[in-house]
């Protein structure tokens, strides 16, 4: 399980990827995932969660996250297909984290075994 004091810390950092302020400096690395993304439909919504990596040199961790995506579902029906899909960005959700040995932390720590699903570690896309 990932303790609070890890998810805390590492959820900040990444909060700081979207502060204003100079970029050209960090040093990390945003790594796409192969597999196929977790597919929910709910309330005549669809919501994807693709997963991925970031690499933070700065903070010296990798972190494991689900991009979540969702559009309304009506796209994908063959009689509403002419509707714009409006994809929104839903939010980053924090999966697990590796810290570098030098830091205090747990060397790996994941969310309760379930990946993708649930609502803890969570970045909203809106604040």
């Amino acid at each position: 399980m990932l303790d609070e004091e890890t998810r805390e810390k590492t959820l900040k950092e990444i909060r700081g990827y979207f502060a204003p302020g100079p970029r050209e400096q960090r040093q990390l690395r945003f790594t796409l995932g192969h597999s196929h993304p977790r597919r929910e439909i709910k309330n005549d919504v669809i919501r994807f969660s693709f997963e991925n990596a970031i690499e933070d040199n700065d903070h010296h961790f990798r972190a494991d996250v689900a991009l979540i995506l969702e559009a309304d579902a009506a796209t994908l029906r063959p009689d509403t297909r002419n509707v714009s899909p409006r994809w929104r960005f839903v939010g980053l959700k924090l999966l697990g984290v590796d810290r570098a040995p030098g830091d205090p932390k747990r060397p790996r720590s994941q969310e309760s075994g379930v990946r993708g699903q649930g609502s803890g570690g969570g970045l909203p896309a809106n604040p």
